[in-house]
């Protein structure tokens, strides 16, 4: 999944973004800048953010949620929601 891992940070460059979560970079880092994602480290440019697994699971999430017509911030407070979780396609 990512570029760098440990048990539990992640490191996810732009290339792997798309593929592994299902959003484009320029959706995470939109979202990122708006609050609606946290990642444990805010990189420069050119620098990877850190997230944990959880994080990146919300990301997921909003990403299909957003393609299924929620707007971002309702798409967030779904997506972090506790209860269980069901696939969403």
């Amino acid at each position: 999944m990512t570029e760098t891992a440990t048990a539990a940070v992640i490191t996810l460059g732009v290339a792997n973004t798309e593929r592994e979560l299902g959003i484009t970079y320029r959706q995470l880092d939109h979202w990122t800048s708006a609050g609606l994602l946290k990642p444990l480290h805010i990189g420069g440019s050119g620098i990877p953010r850190e997230w944990t697994r959880a994080e990146l699971d919300v990301a997921r999430t909003m990403g299909r949620l957003v393609a299924a017509g929620l707007k971002p911030e309702p798409a967030s407070r779904v997506a972090r929601s506790p209860g269980p979780r069901t696939p969403l396609v």
